[in-house]
């Protein structure tokens, strides 16, 4: 494995190179913090260098929408946490069931690795664990986004129209939430 280093908005930056005999082009990604130029095998590194400076611009992008996001401290997937996110939730779903009185299945707490949460065709409401740490706003909203997937699978016009009837300001919520980053904590 070898890197190459470069310089955007006045910081050093490593990109991990990895080679691959299939490959046709070259593809710069940024995954958890880090950047990876995947090339193919018979591409010179200094071309792979060449072609990592050019994109500098999209490098100096990512590293200003990281600035802006918000980092969950790191929380340990434990019985306690999924216990304290699970007591959380069924208040949550207290606390709202007088405008959602859907009925589900079973509510089940996970260590999701890409989303807050989901509603199965089963009725199933699942979260991810790190809900304990959000603020209590969000916590709020992740509950009622899901209780309003038990009337409408989908996020139809009809869907948001229910989550309005708590947060009419939903969008800036959903904005606030996606930035929230907790993969580099797991």
């Amino acid at each position: 494995m070898s890197m190459i280093e470069v310089t955007v908005d006045n910081q050093q930056i490593i990109v991990e190179v990895k080679r691959q005999a299939y490959r046709r082009s070259i593809k710069l990604q940024y995954r958890a913090h880090d950047f990876v130029v995947t090339a193919p095998v018979s591409i010179s590194i200094g071309d792979i260098k060449d072609f990592v400076e050019s994109q500098k611009k999209w490098i100096s992008k990512r590293l200003a929408d990281q600035k802006d996001k918000f980092i969950l401290p790191e929380l340990p997937f434990s019985d306690d946490t999924k216990r304290a996110a699970k007591i959380l939730v069924l208040s949550l779903i207290e606390q709202y069931s007088y405008l959602y009185p859907y009925q589900y299945q079973r509510i089940t707490i996970k260590d999701l690795q890409s989303k807050w949460g989901s509603c199965s065709v089963k009725r199933n409401l699942n979260f991810n664990y790190r809900i304990i740490a959000l603020p209590a706003h969000l916590a709020a909203y992740l509950v009622v986004h899901e209780l309003c997937h038990l009337a409408e699978l989908n996020h139809s016009s009809r869907f948001w129209k229910l989550v309005a009837k708590s947060f009419p300001h939903y969008q800036s919520l959903r904005k606030e939430l996606h930035a929230i980053d907790f993969k580099q904590v797991s």
